[in-house]
């Protein structure tokens, strides 16, 4: 499940760059964008409930902080990205999700986009559950791994080899039953037979090799390229 995400900012440039970083992270999609609050607003209300609005606080109308009073019933984060250090007490009051200043950083909206799914994903029910449970080699055997914690997961001869953040697990489950556990979740992408990995951990493709943040590399099996291709383009800033 991907959480989607209004803009709202009456510069045109700072619209541009937020609609760029959204199509490059994994876990959210661009709803739509908006020059001030209170189109967003009547939009909003008459439409479905969004998962995130990114809202600009000086602007035309309605500022930011008057609006937020209003927007928090149209979203479950409300967060800000202003070029202003000043509001961080008004943003708090309002129970603000976040406050980014601008300009943005791209891995410092990933981070906070990051927190928020793992936010949201607490919420979900336990089938939901942010963690991946793995079975050991004996038996009654099993442990978990955060899924934002992974970095690639590959099936092995016999076993299933699973890179995290904090260093290597082994599974003796299948790679069928952990694609099964990982299906709704739309950062995980097999790009091999063997292998998939996570977006949040990818870095850059060149021809058909795969670098990840890690400096890992991966080469993209041939049945599994027009696929990884189309993820990318979906979600190409244009």
């Amino acid at each position: 499940m991907e959480l989607d995400v209004v803009v709202i900012d009456d510069e045109t440039f700072a619209l541009t760059q937020m609609e760029e970083m959204i199509a490059i992270t994994p876990g959210i999609v661009h709803r739509k964008s908006f020059v001030n609050a209170f189109d967003a607003i009547q939009y909003l209300h008459n439409s479905d409930r969004v998962h995130i609005v990114l809202c600009d606080i000086h602007m035309p109308f309605i500022d930011g902080i008057e609006a937020g009073k209003l927007l928090h019933e149209y979203c479950d984060f409300l967060v800000y990205v202003t070029a202003h250090r000043e509001y961080g007490g008004e943003a708090s009051e309002l129970n603000a999700a976040g406050y980014l200043v601008k300009p943005v950083r791209k891995v410092t909206f990933m981070e906070k986009i990051r927190t928020l799914i793992r936010i949201h994903e607490s919420k979900l029910p336990i089938s939901a559950s942010p963690f991946l449970y793995i079975k050991g080699s004996h038996k009654n055997s099993y442990s978990s791994v955060s899924f934002d914690k992974i970095i690639m997961i590959e099936a092995k001869l016999n076993y299933i080899s699973i890179k995290t953040t904090e260093g290597p697990q082994m599974s003796y489950n299948s790679l069928s039953h952990i694609e099964k556990n990982i299906e709704n979740r739309p950062e995980f992408i097999k790009i091999h037979r063997s292998v998939i990995i996570s977006m949040f951990f990818f870095d850059h493709v060149t021809g058909y090799e795969v670098y990840l943040k890690d400096k890992s590399s991966i080469t993209i099996g041939r049945a599994h390229r027009a696929a990884f291709f189309d993820f990318l383009k979906k979600r190409m800033f244009n």
